[in-house]
Order: structure tokens, then C-alpha cells, then sequence
């Protein structure tokens, strides 16, 4: 008897089936006409939801503008409503517009704290929610007009401006602003801005906005409009009255002292304010008027 020696087994992994009964394969024709069939019902689909007008878009909804001109933005919409999506597909239809670009084209155009796209499938509504920020004055340069904020930044153009002659000839602008109690400050060096750039200081700002508030509670002078000009290098501020005389600001200085001044003049020295042609508060207490 040899010990140790192993023996060596020889075997293979085989299945239970039986060879002579293979299981049958669909044809390969018919394997072919089912996925074209599946192709040709979700090229149908496809073509039924992006052509069929029950998916047409049928109100735009504008939320929450005050600056901002209603027909501005849904001029936007408009524009996009007739742009394709996937080469193939009209953005009329509620289901391929696309609210992503709209809101990216909304943001390029306007200067905005946030702005939502959002679309209704059921009554094919598409609506525009703004947030704007707070305008502080509209800014007129040459012939445009634009609403500034509070920290000076232009952020978008005024619409509706008309103008008319009162009895003496001067010009009154009506805008939508001043329905708004916006004050209008008419840059006289024309310079042009963008939207987005900045106009004027915060200060500047500031100081306008307070001076119109006293300006209107304090004294009798009805403000038409208020000039920016700048002047041999230090800006003043003019403002044009409806009784025809302007007066003139130092807007680095106290507005309040200023009004005061005023309020002493008319109030003691200047019997008709219309035989005035101009009252200048710039200097401190000394007042210069003709």
C-alpha cells in the first residue's frame, strides 16, 4: 500500500438540459417590427403633444411689478413663445416653454431682487413673478428716463412720459413715476447710463428724497422737477417751481438748514415769490436771490 499519493479526479460543470430540446428564439424580423413599432408610437406622442393646439400657451400673468412696465415683460414672453426648443418643438406649446431662458432674459434686461417663471399645465398659464428693488428717483438724461434706486443704480427706463405748458410756459412732465411721488432729477450734462451702472451717490440719494419730503410738508413750493448740474467741479441742485423761480442746493450740506433758510426768506423778505427769478441756499446762511 502506497500512502500520500493522491488521486486525481478529472470533471467538468454541466448543465441539466437536454440538448435536443433547445428553446426557440423569437425571428429576428419580428424582434425588429416590435421596437419600430415602440419608435413609431413615441414619435406619434411626441408629435401629438408638441402640434396640438389644446397645449397652446393662452395667458401670460404678471405678478408684483410697480416699475416695471407690464407690457415689457410680456413682450419678453411673447418673443420667446415664438422660438423653438429641440429644433423641433413650438414654446407656444405650455409643455416646451422653456421657463429657464425666459427668467435668464428677464434678469438681462432689468435690474431685480429676484424674478420666478412658473407654468400651469392645466389652464396653460404662464406667470412672471418680480421682485423689484426700491426706486428712490428717476434720473433723465437726454432722452431717456430711468428709475434709480436707492444706492444710485439705474435699474430700469421709465415708461409713459408726456409733457404739457402750464400758464406761465413752463413745462410739466407727467410720468408714471410722479403719479409715484418719485422725484425727477433732469441731468443737464447729458451724460448716458446703462442700465446697471450707477447714476448718482447713495447720499445724493438720500438727500434728494428728504428734500422733497420737506420741501412738500414744510413750505408752499410746488416742485416741478429738480436739475442736476455739475457745476465748476461741485454739483448743485436746482429746483424748478411751478411759480416759475428756481432754487439752488448745496446737496453736501444739511437739506434741513437749507429749507429753513428758505422758509425765513419767503416768509420775510421776498413778498411775491413769482417776481423771483432764482433764491441760492449754497452758502451756508448767507441767501442770494434776484
Amino acid at each position: 500500500m502506497v500512502l500520500g499519493k493522491k488521486r486525481r479526479v478529472d470533471y467538468q460543470k454541466k448543465g441539466s438540459q437536454n440538448p435536443y430540446f433547445r428553446k426557440s428564439k423569437p425571428p429576428k424580423h419580428s424582434r425588429k417590427l416590435g421596437f419600430g413599432i415602440i419608435i413609431l408610437a413615441v414619435a406619434g406622442l411626441a408629435y401629438y403633444l408638441g402640434t396640438s393646439e389644446i397645449f397652446d400657451i393662452q395667458t401670460i400673468k404678471i405678478l408684483n411689478n410697480q416699475y416695471i412696465a407690464t407690457s415689457d415683460l410680456e413682450n419678453l414672453a411673447e418673443a420667446q413663445r415664438g422660438e423653438s426648443r429641440f429644433f423641433l418643438f413650438s414654446q407656444n406649446n405650455i409643455l416646451f416653454f422653456n421657463t429657464r431662458d425666459l427668467k435668464k432674459s428677464i434678469n438681462q434686461s432689468f435690474i431685480l431682487k429676484s424674478v420666478s417663471v412658473g407654468r400651469n399645465f392645466i389652464n396653460r398659464t404662464v406667470t412672471i413673478r418680480v421682485s423689484e428693488k426700491t426706486s428712490g428717483i428717476v434720473w433723465v438724461s437726454g432722452s431717456e428716463n430711468y428709475y434709480v434706486d436707492l444706492d444710485g443704480i439705474a435699474t430700469n427706463v421709465v415708461r409713459y412720459v408726456n409733457a404739457s405748458q402750464n400758464n406761465t410756459g413752463t413745462v410739466v412732465v407727467r410720468t408714471k413715476a410722479s403719479r409715484e411721488g418719485l422725484p425727477i432729477i433732469y441731468d443737464t450734462s447729458n451724460q448716458p447710463i446703462n442700465i446697471g451702472s450707477r447714476a448718482v451717490s447713495p447720499q445724493f440719494i438720500e438727500f434728494v428724497i428728504s428734500l422733497n419730503q420737506l420741501l412738500n410738508d414744510a413750505t408752499a413750493v410746488d416742485v416741478i422737477k429738480f436739475e442736476y448740474n455739475e457745476g465748476s467741479g461741485k454739483p448743485f441742485l436746482i429746483v424748478k417751481s411751478l411759480d416759475g423761480y428756481d432754487i439752488l442746493f448745496n446737496p453736501e450740506d444739511s437739506y434741513i438748514k437749507q429749507v429753513n433758510n428758505l422758509i425765513a426768506v419767503l416768509g420775510s423778505v421776498i413778498g411775491n415769490p413769482s417776481d423771483v427769478l432764482y433764491i441760492d441756499l449754497r452758502f451756508g446762511d448767507k441767501v442770494i436771490y434776484k
